[in-house]
């Protein structure tokens, strides 16, 4: 993995979203998109809590909307099945295997960026976005 030992593994989801928030960044820049829009709702996952959303946010310049952040899960379950997403959300995958034990749910944007600064980031999302066809 390209991230061995560069980091803490509690770190781990928190990068990945940074990443992936980049690459969205990028193509809403190729594709005149102004904003990402994410289905986070607030502490659902540590992913998913207040400190941790302002670290994935601080990684890009664009804004990111949440329209789910405020509702509960069976809140956001009524909402997938009247906008018949239900059926996708509840497929049977192997999920991440990256997950560690005990994801950090309170990571500082300068533990990140001082992580980051060891790697060559815009290198990964230019060769990301240059080989996803």
């Amino acid at each position: 993995m390209y991230t061995k030992g560069l980091f803490h593994p509690r770190f781990l989801c928190i990068f990945c979203k940074r990443m992936m928030v980049r690459y969205a960044e990028a193509y809403a820049k190729e594709y005149g998109g102004d904003f990402i829009i994410m289905g986070d709702s607030l502490g659902q996952v540590a992913s998913q809590t207040l400190s941790n959303l302002i670290v994935v946010d601080s990684a890009v310049s664009i804004p990111i909307l949440r329209p789910l952040i405020g509702f509960d899960k069976e809140e956001i379950i009524k909402i997938a099945k009247k906008i018949n997403t239900f059926d996708l959300s509840i497929r049977k995958t192997i999920g991440c295997l990256a997950v560690p034990n005990k994801p950090s749910t309170s990571a500082r944007i300068q533990q990140l960026v001082d992580i980051e600064d060891q790697m060559s980031i815009i290198d990964l999302v230019t060769h990301a976005i240059n080989n996803i066809y």
